[in-house]
C-alpha cells in the first residue's frame, strides 16, 4: 500500500502540475502572445500607412513645385480681399465692351453651414449686383464671358426684363427716344 500511496501522491503531484501549467498557459502565456500579435499587426499596418504617405508627401511636393512653378494658373481662381478691386473692373471692362451700361452694388452676407449634429459653421458670403442696360444681344455676349471668366464666380440670380413702354413714361422728360435700350437685366453673383 505504501508503492500505492506514493504513486497516488505522484499522480497528484503530476496531475496538478499539469493542471497549473494549462492554467498558467490559457490565462497567462496565451494572452500575451494574442496581445503581442495585436501589436505586430498595428505595427504592420502604421509601417505600410507611412510607406503611402510617404509617396502621398512625394506627390504633393511635386504638385507644389508645379504650382510655384505655374503661379499664373490659379491667380484669381479664389476671391479673396487682395484681387476683389480687379474683379469689379474686369467685369466693368467686359460691359465696357459689350456696349452695356453697368451699376454695381456690393453686399455682405452671413450664410450658415449646417454641419455634423448641430454644430453651425458661419460664412460671409460676398454678393454683386450687377445692373445692366443694353441690348439683348449684348446681354448674352456678357454672360457668355461672366460664364468663362477667370475668376470662380457663382450666379445666384439671373433677370431680364423687356426696356418696355411703361418704363418710357417714367423717364424724365427730354430724355432721347432713339437711344433706349432694349433689355435691362440683373445677375446676382457670388464668390467666397
Amino acid at each position: 500500500m505504501k508503492i500505492e500511496a506514493g504513486i497516488k501522491k505522484s499522480l497528484l503531484i503530476f496531475f496538478s502540475f499539469l493542471v497549473s501549467c494549462v492554467l498558467l498557459i490559457s490565462f497567462l502565456v496565451i494572452p500575451m502572445v494574442k496581445k503581442t500579435y495585436e501589436q505586430k499587426d498595428l505595427l504592420e499596418e502604421a509601417k505600410l500607412t507611412l510607406k503611402r504617405d510617404q509617396k502621398n508627401i512625394e506627390k504633393y511636393k511635386q504638385d507644389l513645385k508645379y504650382l510655384n512653378q505655374n503661379f499664373f494658373l490659379s491667380e484669381g481662381l479664389v476671391i479673396n480681399e487682395d484681387n476683389r478691386v480687379k474683379l469689379i473692373e474686369n467685369l466693368e471692362k467686359i460691359a465696357v465692351d459689350e456696349n452695356l451700361g453697368m451699376e454695381i452694388e456690393m453686399y455682405s452676407s452671413s450664410v450658415v453651414n449646417q454641419k455634423k449634429k448641430g454644430e453651425e459653421d458661419k460664412t460671409d458670403k460676398t454678393l454683386l449686383k450687377l445692373s445692366l442696360i443694353g441690348e439683348y444681344k449684348d446681354f448674352l455676349v456678357f454672360l457668355y464671358k461672366l460664364q468663362n471668366f477667370k475668376y470662380v464666380v457663382n450666379v445666384d440670380k439671373l433677370t431680364i426684363e423687356n426696356f418696355d413702354k411703361s418704363r418710357i413714361k417714367n423717364m424724365k422728360e427730354g430724355s432721347s427716344l432713339e437711344n433706349l435700350p432694349e433689355i435691362e437685366g440683373n445677375i446676382i453673383v457670388s464668390f467666397n
